[in-house]
């Protein structure tokens, strides 16, 4: 059996999320581009790809959506290991960590006491969290046509 070859290199940084621009037969990391911070700084979203030899649907993976749920991150890791991108119909894309500045700080909530489950799908115009929502759902969610959200205990 041959597995896909599954390193972590140096993640490719993007700004949309475009499943026909990555490498087919292949697993890619990348940096999703998703908001400055107030400081100007950028926040990014990491993902992994697994685009199969076929084509098929795109089954997403998300984890750590409350900022203390990790166990699902080595879950996402183990996965990648053993697919066989060369037998792979379709593409798999996990979002590693969805709520960045909660698991920066190993806080459940994603900011002000606020539950990014409750805020989704979000709006484009509200408050902060809304706004995060909505990119999430709009750059990431919208283009699976499976989810899984990998949820523990915290």
């Amino acid at each position: 059996m041959i597995q896909a070859h599954y390193s972590i290199t140096e993640p490719i940084q993007i700004k949309q999320l475009s499943i026909r621009k990555l490498p087919s037969e292949a697993i890619s990391y990348a940096q999703l581009d998703l908001a400055n911070t107030p400081s100007g700084n950028s926040m990014k979203i990491p993902l992994m790809v697994a685009r199969g030899r076929f084509p098929g649907p795109v089954f997403g993976i998300t984890a750590a959506v409350h900022g203390n749920e990790i166990n699902g991150i080595p879950v996402i890791h183990e996965l990648f290991k053993r697919i066989l991108v060369n037998k792979l119909h379709g593409t798999i894309i996990a979002a590693i960590v969805i709520n960045v500045p909660g698991f920066e700080v190993s806080n459940r909530l994603l900011t002000e006491g606020v539950d990014l489950n409750h805020k989704m799908p979000g709006r484009k115009d509200g408050n902060y969290q809304d706004v995060y929502a909505y990119r999430i759902f709009n750059k990431i969610i919208r283009k699976f046509d499976y989810l899984v959200d990998l949820h523990t205990a915290s």
